[in-house]
């Protein structure tokens, strides 16, 4: 039920009178608002006005009052079990939980979540069951609020909040608005693209793809959003390709979700086109798939490019990399090996490995030298290529491509990187079914090199592996991790903002060697 300001005893105006002389430099305001925000022309108010409602402020108050007499005993009733009434911070709890619950179980078939408010958000059901469970001590306030269904007040003209043909033709004249003012930013990012195709896809990722339609789709019915959201995701899908140079398959579409940032409404691929996809492929694009599916594999797509930073990929390896990152031919129709007894798949695969032409040196070495980079920014000390020469038997093998001084407990720690493949044939069979299989086997390989020098040395042996696609095994994950915390400390930076950096560092560096060496054997006219 809706409170006319304008025609009731209260003296609203005076107070509104008030705040509009207030001077607005001297507001405060939570961080990210403006000001002048507050007060907007009539005008501009009514050009935007979006199909979701809330409740009159004194009402508000008034029920805020009425809950906290009960508050205690609707804690002893409801909890553990909801998160709505008597819990602080309930929905940030139900969001996160969900979240964590999806990142752990969206592949499990048994896995699915029930949403049951949906038609209750746009009051077309009865409220008879909810009010006769009422305490009776809420009976009279709660019918007074939820009896009948309350009149929607705004600029244009007045709505009922039940669901009828007056409401279907706001919510499909708002959805056509949203729907043409999102074409319009894909086709700008088209025109970006064409000058830089990386920058594109960030904003296609950051503005212009999901969080541009999340609120329609929250605020909307389906069945009226449902149409529009397809046709985005079509629309989306050419501004991809255009911005890339790339056309995509469908099943190389379907990928993408992988990266939760392109696609209009999914935040994981849909578990029916994943296994679908996964069960057709062959083990080796099996392995690729779990690969680019491990946590921050895909964390250089949502770095923002910056050439100065070394963050940047020049277009040819931008394309080379998206195409090797979907599983297509980045071979531009002919390969070259350069040695005699491998031959290159069109796919890209044995160049990301092939030790022949300084590639995999070179790789190494940049690695190694943005991992020490990001060690002394955290005020550590740092060795490149220490242990050489340094015990008795006087072995010329270095087993710290990195040497951190006082990393733990006042012990250095001897950083190892290497870079081994999913597709190679020791661990194919294993890569090809459990994610991350190639980094692990490839941690145990450094502790068996490692251990037993490091150990003399006085030194801890943490081998830093990670796959050609991006997937780092768990001992490089801990130790990025104690890394990012480190850096939160000096940067004055929260934790998970550093170590998405962090992955976003090392993955594009990565990624730019591996497209650098597959460029470096196509064939050239």
């Amino acid at each position: 039920m809706g409170l006319d300001i304008m025609h009731c005893d209260i003296p609203f105006l005076p107070a509104i009178a008030g705040v509009k002389s207030y001077r607005l430099a001297d507001l405060t305001l939570p961080s990210g608002w403006k000001p002048d925000s507050i007060i907007k022309s009539k005008d501009s108010c009514a050009l935007d006005i979006r199909p979701i409602a809330v409740g009159e402020t004194l009402r508000r108050l008034t029920a805020k009052c009425l809950c906290a007499v009960v508050k205690a005993k609707a804690a002893e009733f409801f909890q553990p079990h909801q998160f709505g009434v008597s819990c602080s911070m309930g929905a940030e709890k139900i969001a996160h939980g969900l979240r964590a619950c999806v990142d752990r179980q969206w592949k499990d078939e048994g896995f699915s979540v029930l949403k049951l408010d949906m038609r209750n958000a746009f009051n077309v059901v009865s409220h008879q069951a909810f009010l006769s469970e009422c305490s009776l001590q809420l009976y009279p306030w709660v019918l007074w609020c939820y009896g009948q269904h309350p009149i929607l007040l705004h600029p244009m003209e007045t709505l009922t909040s039940e669901y009828v043909n007056l409401f279907r033709e706001f919510c499909s004249n708002y959805i056509s608005n949203k729907c043409a003012s999102a074409k319009l930013l894909l086709h700008k990012l088209e025109e970006v693209g064409a000058q830089d195709a990386q920058v594109a896809l960030v904003l296609l990722w950051l503005c212009g793809s999901f969080c541009k339609m999340a609120h329609l789709a929250r605020a909307t019915p389906p069945s009226l959003s449902i149409k529009a959201l397809e046709l985005f995701d079509i629309d989306v899908r050419h501004c991809f390709s255009q911005c890339t140079a790339v056309d995509t398959s469908d099943e190389a579409w379907w990928q993408r979700a992988l990266h939760s940032g392109l696609q209009y409404r999914k935040p994981y691929l849909p578990r029916l086109q994943f296994n679908q996809l996964f069960n057709s492929s062959s083990l080796a694009d099996r392995a690729r798939l779990l690969s680019i599916s491990s946590p921050h594999a895909l964390s250089w797509l949502s770095v923002v490019p910056s050439e100065g930073l070394g963050l940047h990929l020049n277009p040819d390896q931008f394309q080379v990399a998206i195409k090797w990152w979907l599983g297509l031919d980045t071979s531009g129709g002919s390969l070259y090996s350069l040695c005699s007894d491998t031959v290159l798949d069109p796919l890209g695969h044995p160049a990301s490995t092939c030790m022949h032409g300084g590639d995999a040196v070179f790789r190494h070495n940049r690695l190694r030298d943005v991992v020490a980079e990001s060690c002394r920014l955290a005020h550590l000390s740092v060795k490149v290529e220490a242990g050489s020469n340094l015990t008795p038997d006087h072995s010329h093998t270095r087993p710290a491509d990195v040497l951190v001084q006082n990393w733990s407990r006042g012990r250095p720690a001897a950083f190892n990187i290497c870079v081994t493949s999913p597709l190679n044939t020791l661990t194919l069979s294993e890569a090809g079914v459990c994610a991350g299989a190639a980094a692990q086997a490839g941690e145990v390989r450094k502790h068996s090199a490692n251990d037993d020098k490091c150990g003399d040395l006085g030194w801890f042996c943490v081998p830093l592996v990670t796959e050609t696609y991006g997937a780092w095994g768990p001992e490089a994950m801990a130790c990025f991790s104690q890394l990012a915390l480190r850096l939160s400390i000096r940067l004055q930076k929260p934790k998970s903002v550093i170590l998405h950096e962090l992955y976003g560092h090392f993955n594009i560096c990565l990624v730019r060697c591996v497209a650098t060496a597959i460029l470096s054997r196509i064939q050239s006219s």
